[in-house]
């Protein structure tokens, strides 16, 4: 479910990232490497698999002691929501694992996709 942080308000990191992203499409010229509209969240806890599970019990405790607490946990149906109802359409959802060439992921090292986040591709449409 989504919270915002303290008061209401988005952390310092969420409105740095998005103050850098919105400079970066009005300043510089093209190519634009954020131009497309993506986005990465961070998958609900029935919806990680054990190592989504293990990395979010190892990094989140020392996420909030350091004042970025994750706040924000979603399901692909409660982001689509979310990106439709602000207006984009066209809404797609990859796996870590789906996000590269599978013969990437042939590796001797721990290096491996895991189910915590997602990436979100979705297209700036008009509001009805």
């Amino acid at each position: 479910m989504f919270r915002y942080g303290n008061e209401g308000q988005p952390s310092q990191t969420a409105m740095t990232a998005a103050a850098a992203r919105a400079a970066h499409l009005l300043v510089d010229s093209e190519p634009r490497i954020f131009a497309d509209p993506l986005a990465v969240y961070m998958l609900t806890a029935d919806l990680r698999d054990a190592d989504g599970a293990a990395y979010v019990s190892l990094v989140l405790p020392d996420s909030e002691r350091r004042g970025e607490p994750w706040l924000s946990f979603f399901t692909p149906e409660q982001m689509t929501g979310l990106l439709t109802r602000h207006g984009f359409t066209g809404v797609r959802h990859v796996r870590q694992r789906d996000a590269v060439s599978a013969a990437l992921w042939e590796r001797t090292d721990r290096l491996r996709p895991i189910e915590l986040s997602r990436l979100c591709h979705a297209t700036v449409g008009t509001r009805g």
